[in-house]
Parts: structure tokens; C-alpha cells; sequence
């Protein structure tokens, strides 16, 4: 198991500096400043974390968007545009997130 800095997400770099520049700030106010704004900071970077993932290549595999839990697996209807009135089935998986789980 490496322990090495984590991947982040492009679209998180902004609020990572942002915080941690808030966060520096804050240290030369004072260190209970700087404490206090340090936790919300690596809350950011652990939110925007996007871990290396060793995708299987098997055409009876689904493939998750997200980490988190199952929580309804369903045949759904749907009409793919207005004009065309033939509605086709697909599989709805539901997956239930915490702010804990990658995106």
C-alpha cells in the first residue's frame, strides 16, 4: 500500500488553494486560526481525491460512476426523445453517496 499524495480531481484545484491560502493566512493570525481552518482544507482535498482504479475488462461487469451503496436496482421505461413516441427499457442502479465517498 503506497501512502503517497492523492490523485485530486482538476476540477478541485480551485477550492484546494483557495482553502489552503485562506488556511496560511489564518496560521499568521494566530495557530488556533490556523488549526481551525486547516481541518476544513484537507476535508476539501478529501473530497476531491480520484484514486486509481483497475477497471475489469468483462462485458458482464457493470461499471460504478461512484463509489457508495446499492440501494435500487430497477427496469425503468423511457422515451429517448419527444418526437419519437417508442419507449425503450434500461436497468436504473440507485447509489446512495456520503460525502465521504468519491464522486
Amino acid at each position: 500500500m503506497c501512502f503517497g499524495l492523492p490523485n485530486i480531481n482538476r476540477e478541485g484545484y480551485l477550492f484546494i488553494v483557495v482553502s489552503f491560502i485562506v488556511t496560511c493566512i489564518a496560521f499568521s493570525i494566530s495557530w488556533g486560526a490556523g488549526i481551525t481552518c486547516l481541518f476544513p482544507t484537507l476535508l476539501c482535498t478529501y473530497f476531491f481525491r480520484d484514486p486509481a482504479r483497475a477497471v475489469p475488462n468483462n462485458k458482464d461487469f457493470i461499471l460504478s460512476p461512484a463509489d457508495g451503496v446499492i440501494s435500487k436496482i430497477e427496469e425503468v421505461s423511457y422515451s429517448l426523445s419527444e418526437e419519437n413516441e417508442e419507449e425503450k427499457k434500461f436497468t436504473l442502479v440507485s447509489i446512495f453517496l456520503s460525502v465521504l465517498n468519491v464522486h
